[in-house]
């Protein structure tokens, strides 16, 4: 009863300050120790708007700490304590939930979704219906415009349990559906545990899964990844996703190095860098990566 007194004072006390204070500067800082300094662009009952240094924050009231706002120059000691992977993203890092392929154990959180084209080729688009669970579609469109079978698509539930921003558990699967030529699909795929410790933002993640499929070998495959990510500047993160596929007769692996870039609402993303299979891939020392990410 008490919390829910307090949430009531907090939501009242952010639509009154955005009514009568537009444009001063406010401090709010979230359940996850996230502190955001901006000027009040919108509020509402679901989110409140900032527009910091950094571009527009937008802030799901259900995170809302703590609001205040600065009435002298001097900085608050909120915002000299605040960690620098934290300050200027806000909620809007949709692209935190995934490395390259591979998954980070983190979700989208209800109401975020995104479209990602990968090669442009790989089309995604990922959906959170809530803060724990989440859906990515995916699809080609090669196979159908040139060779005349059905195209490739992939579905891909993923449960989230995050730790207060200490780490995150997660279990998926991944179906994919194979054209072989005639009227029927084949299908494989993989069951998924994730584990990652660390922030949205500077994490690092396990991944163990078992395959499965029809026509296809997938069920004596094993791969394990791990992967990473921090930011390096406030526009530029450092990604690394790297396999390990092991099978009954053969164990190969491939990794890599990207570089991720927020753009200003980091809603979006720019994901470059490159791979590199532990088997031979002469003349290329590895292969490119690319992909793009529009969150809404």
């Amino acid at each position: 009863m008490k919390g829910l007194a307090t949430c009531f004072f907090l939501l009242l006390s952010l639509v009154i300050f955005a009514q009568n204070d537009i444009g001063s500067i406010v401090i709010v800082t979230t359940i996850d120790g996230s502190v955001i300094k901006g000027k009040i662009s919108e509020s509402d009952d679901d989110k409140i708007t900032l527009v910091t240094s950094y571009g527009k924050a937008e802030i799901r009231m259900v995170h809302v700490k703590k609001v205040s706002y600065q009435i002298s120059s001097p900085e608050p000691k909120e915002i000299k304590k605040a960690p620098l992977n934290t300050n200027p993203l806000g909620d809007n890092n949709y692209s935190a939930s995934h490395y390259l392929f591979s998954s980070s154990a983190y979700g989208l959180q209800k109401g975020e979704s995104y479209y990602e084209n990968t090669y442009l080729v790989w089309n995604t688009l990922g959906v959170g219906f809530s803060d724990n669970f989440s859906i990515n579609f995916s699809g080609e469109l090669i196979s159908p415009l040139f060779f005349e079978n059905l195209p490739v698509i992939a579905i891909a539930p993923k449960f989230s349990l995050p730790f207060k921003n200490k780490g995150a558990f997660s279990l998926s699967g991944t179906l994919f559906t194979f054209p072989n030529g005639s009227d029927d699909s084949e299908y494989g795929g993989f069951l998924n545990a994730g584990f990652t410790l660390g922030s949205r933002l500077n994490n690092i993640t396990f991944n163990a899964a078992i395959g499965y499929g029809s026509g296809f070998e997938l069920n004596d495959l094993q791969p394990f990844s791990i992967s990473t990510m921090f930011k390096i500047s406030d526009r530029l993160s450092f990604v690394s996703e790297n396999w390990i596929f092991n099978g009954d007769d053969f164990l190969e692996g491939a990794y890599s190095i990207n570089l991720r870039y927020h753009f200003v609402d980091n809603r979006s993303s720019f994901t470059f860098g490159l791979w590199r299979p532990t088997e031979d891939t002469d003349p290329l020392l590895a292969i490119p990566f690319a992909s793009g990410l529009i969150g809404f």
